[in-house]
């Protein structure tokens, strides 16, 4: 392999410090401060192996710090505004960018930028980070990464279930300002699929991403659990090949 993903420890717990960003109050509560510390040894590990890193991942509903949605960084107090919030993000895009740059250049090829926005009943997910900067959100923290992030790292939008018909399109139209903007390289798609699956379908809805926003497409996850039927290895194996012959097939067409 030639790349490594963190599946942890660059996430927003991961590497927002509650405690130095509260000693930084006096600046109006606008800068989070970062601790990478939890991400050192995979990185260093890649840089050692000679292998790239994904950024995963900036913006998420989940395994973010409530904290930093509000006034203060009070979870007692008031939701920020989204002129607050906006800052917050401006700060935190441009303090991840210039230190992965300046202690890792040329590591990261890619960052997820915004993950799992889409709902399942195909809405936006009306997260916190969807209640204080409003249902632009994705638009605007696409805007400002674009603003920060070094020419050589491409940004992306990755979800699960990205291949299913309603919840596809509706990423598409959530994304459509985003690629005309010029603010979005790429759509991951997380590969969580069964074996009674079509995967000439999974591949043509990579494709349709590519066609409609001018963007590449990259699989982020795969896994296939092994069916109960008879022959179940053999089943799950024919299906990954059958998978990835799809996927290649599609690329060089």
């Amino acid at each position: 392999f030639s790349s490594v993903t963190c599946e942890n420890d660059m996430k927003p717990e991961a590497i927002l410090d509650k405690a130095a960003s509260m000693e930084n109050l006096e600046n109006g509560g606008t800068h989070m401060v970062l601790n990478m510390d939890k991400a050192k040894d995979e990185l260093d590990f890649a840089v050692s192996n000679g292998l790239k890193m994904r950024g995963h991942t900036l913006i998420w509903h989940s395994q973010t710090p409530n904290w930093i949605f509000y006034v203060d960084y009070d979870t007692n107090g008031e939701l920020a505004r989204r002129e607050l919030m906006l800052e917050r993000v401006d700060n935190y895009m441009n303090d991840v960018f210039t230190w992965a740059d300046t202690n890792y250049p040329g590591l990261f090829y890619a960052w997820d930028v915004v993950n799992e926005a889409m709902d399942d009943d195909n809405t936006m997910r009306e997260s916190l980070w969807y209640q204080t900067i409003g249902e632009d959100y994705v638009e605007q923290v696409f805007s400002i990464a674009r603003k920060y992030a070094p020419d050589y790292i491409k940004l992306f939008y990755n979800d699960y279930n990205a291949f299913k018909g309603l919840k596809q399109r509706a990423i598409i139209e959530m994304l459509k300002p985003v690629a005309e903007a010029g603010n979005i390289d790429g759509v991951g798609m997380q590969g969580h699929l069964y074996t009674g699956e079509d995967p000439a379908h999974f591949a043509k809805c990579a494709k349709k991403y590519a066609d409609e926003l001018n963007v590449v497409v990259h699989i982020t996850e795969i896994d296939v659990p092994e069916p109960t039927v008879d022959d179940s290895n053999g089943v799950q194996a024919r299906f990954y090949g059958g998978l990835f012959r799809e996927l290649k097939n599609m690329k060089e067409a």
